[in-house]
């Protein structure tokens, strides 16, 4: 038989559990969307850090900030889209044009002061490639939710076949 202290004290585990529940099931909502956009977020850093070595040694063709661009989108795997993602190759601080072109492609979301910022001597030509995805992720808890922005910046020197290109 039970004392009658056991049976005071039987619901209490009930009662206990239905307040931590609240709290165990925000913390894992939260924990799964983080790493969710934490997994993302590692991808857009790898497709823009990947699209900037691509740019590094592409030759410096019409299309070559287009195919940069596209380049990229499809190691980002569904994670980005052309109008995310940023290219520009420059030399002492200036986009470089070329032949009548101007060799940047800059997606909907590009602005010039989300660029990366660098600093080099007046005859290297870098490649900058950035990407920026607002408000597509969520960090989600029970009680509140939260837009996520992702971004994510490389540059790599232009090591490219036609060396007219940064030879303006």
């Amino acid at each position: 038989m039970m004392s009658p202290q056991r049976d005071s004290e039987r619901g209490a585990a009930l009662v206990e559990f239905a307040l931590v529940l609240p709290l165990i099931m925000a913390l894992t909502l939260g924990l799964i969307t983080g790493g969710s956009a934490y997994n993302r977020k590692l991808s857009m850093i790898n497709a823009v850090r990947e699209g900037s070595r691509f740019a590094a040694t592409l030759d410096g063709s019409t299309t070559w900030a287009s195919s940069v661009q596209t380049r990229t989108v499809e190691l980002a795997t569904g994670d980005l889209t052309t109008s995310q993602v940023c290219v520009q190759l420059v030399k002492n601080g200036s986009v470089v044009s070329y032949g009548g072109y101007t060799y940047q492609a800059l997606g909907s979301g590009c602005s010039s002061t989300t660029a990366p910022t660098v600093t080099v001597s007046s005859t290297d030509c870098v490649v900058k490639v950035w990407a920026t995805r607002a408000n597509q992720d969520k960090l989600q808890v029970i009680f509140f939710s939260s837009n996520l922005t992702l971004t994510s910046k490389s540059v790599a020197r232009y090591e490219g076949s036609v060396t007219s290109t940064c030879n303006v």
